[in-house]
Order: structure tokens, then sequence, then C-alpha cells
């Protein structure tokens, strides 16, 4: 990252990705998974981790999600060290909402797979628009 920039975050050290950018991507996952939720009239928990959200989701739609994110995503839905990728964001919603407080004289950097966050919100919005619209996010957008 680029030293005393606004933008804590670079992809691939290629560009800086602003914080609101990922803070309103983990914001959609979050609300993509509570509307699934409630389409499926269960109870969603009062919290941010998306891991907590995930677990909540039926057996059928966890697997569906897990192999269209992997598919499109490097065929990765675990680390190289076998940690699943949702562990890593799960929680990222507050410590990016409140990234003011990260003390970058500790630790320079905050790091997020934007990759895996930005498959996996595409992922849920697919399945979403197929739930309450019957028809694919790219049908939804051209009607």
């Amino acid at each position: 990252p680029l030293k005393n920039s606004p933008f804590p975050l670079t992809f691939f050290n290629l560009r800086p990705i602003p914080a609101p950018f990922v803070f309103i991507s983990l914001q959609q996952n979050e609300v993509f998974m509570k509307a699934i939720l409630k389409f499926k009239q269960i109870e969603a928990p009062k919290a941010h981790k998306l891991r907590e959200l995930y677990d909540k989701l039926p057996d059928e739609l966890r697997e569906r999600i897990k192999q269209e994110v992997s598919c499109g995503y490097r065929d990765m839905w675990q680390t190289w060290f076998g940690s699943e990728l949702i562990d890593q964001i799960s929680n990222a919603f507050v410590e990016w909402r409140y990234i003011y407080e990260h003390d970058f004289r500790k630790d320079g950097t905050i790091h997020i797979d934007i990759g895996f966050l930005d498959r996996f919100r595409d992922t849920l919005r697919e399945i979403c628009c197929e739930m309450f619209f019957g028809m694919s996010w790219e049908a939804y957008k051209r009607r």
C-alpha cells in the first residue's frame, strides 16, 4: 500500500481499494444472506458475522454457494492451509466499519480477499434474484 494513503488496501499491490467499497460489499453479503434466510423462514442471527449467517442456510444452498464461488474464483473455497475463505471475511464487516480506529502504526495494512468477496456477493445476488423474481441477475437487469 501507499504510505499515508487514504486507501489502506491494495489489490495484488496494483491499485488501492477504498474502504467504502469493501464495507459496502460486506454489507451486501450480509443483506443477501439475511434475505435468503427470511425467504426460507429461518430466523437470522442478529449479528454481522458472515460465517454465522452462512451456517444457518439450508444444506443445499450452502453447497450451491460453495460450488459456484469455487468455480468462479480460482477453484478455491479453502486456503492452502485448509481454512475456509469465508472465515477470513466473516468478521470483516466490523473491522472495516471501524477502520478509522485501526492503528496503522502497529500494522500498516488490512487484508481482505477482494476476489473471493466479490464472487461470494455475486453468487448470493444470483440466488436472491432466482428466489424473489424467478430469473437470473442478467435477466433481471434487462427487464
